[in-house]
């Protein structure tokens, strides 16, 4: 009795209403519209994270129907092939989104140089996979594996140390004026790029964690699950180029 009368379900503004439970039988007797499909809009997540059922104060407040039958109902509407083409362009356009960083990195400034082993590391492997983040938060049901985390990394972190390469090569240096520019090119292109592709796959696990326990509470997702993995990619890429800027000063 106090489930089927005080659970969060039966709420009007949810829409769940029992019609048993009225006394009054003109309006069992009144038809009522049907309840609006669910549409995909910028907000839509956000309205089921803010949703009455998800009141901490309530005693259900976690309980996962409403979240889930949304994330089912717009699972069914999707394809593989439409799911792995979204992944491959918020993949592509998050490298890009670098440039700016990669332009405040290359400032042979005392502030260019704390940028390079503290901030740049955070910002960029975050910039790396604000796609997929983007896609967590606002269209879970476009993911439907691990591996879509890994293949999005691989393809950002491309994207991301090419944008990077292109800015040093032929920015701040050029054939022409530097000597050695076809050994730097040959470093840049090798270790640079796979520097960025690991350091983004590594910081996809974390997604991929964030993703399974969304799937497991049935919840909109929290990043806070994928920190651990986000701060070992910041870890190894700060390192990386602490460790540059120190053989420059050593060998100059």
């Amino acid at each position: 009795m106090k489930e089927k009368y005080l659970s969060t379900r039966h709420e009007p503004a949810l829409g769940a209403r029992d019609a048993t439970s009225s006394g009054d039988t003109s309006r069992e007797r009144r038809a009522e519209p049907e309840p609006p499909s669910i549409k995909t809009t910028a907000s839509e997540t956000e309205r089921l994270r803010d949703s009455i059922a998800a009141e901490p104060a309530l005693s259900d407040h976690r309980n996962p129907g409403l979240y889930a039958e949304w994330l089912a109902q717009r699972r069914a509407r999707t394809t593989v092939a439409g799911n792995l083409a979204v992944t491959f362009l918020v993949a592509l356009a998050s490298g890009p989104m670098a440039v700016a960083g990669a332009l405040l990195a290359g400032r042979q400034t005392w502030w260019g140089t704390v940028y390079l082993v503290l901030f740049g590391p955070v910002i960029e492997e975050l910039l790396k996979q604000a796609g997929m983040i983007y896609l967590l938060e606002r269209k879970p049901y476009r993911l439907f594996a691990w591996w879509q985390f890994v293949l999005a990394a691989v393809i950002s972190g491309l994207g991301f140390a090419a944008v990077e390469n292109l800015i040093y090569l032929y920015v701040y240096v050029s054939p022409q004026t530097f000597e050695r520019w076809h050994e730097l090119a040959r470093f840049r292109w090798t270790w640079c790029t796979l520097l960025h592709v690991s350091c983004a796959v590594v910081a996809s696990l974390g997604l991929a964690r964030v993703w399974k326990q969304q799937l497991r509470d049935g919840l909109p997702a929290e990043l806070n699950h994928g920190f651990t993995w986000f701060l070992a990619a910041i870890i190894i890429h700060g390192t990386y180029n602490l460790s540059m800027l120190m053989l420059q000063l050593w060998h100059p």
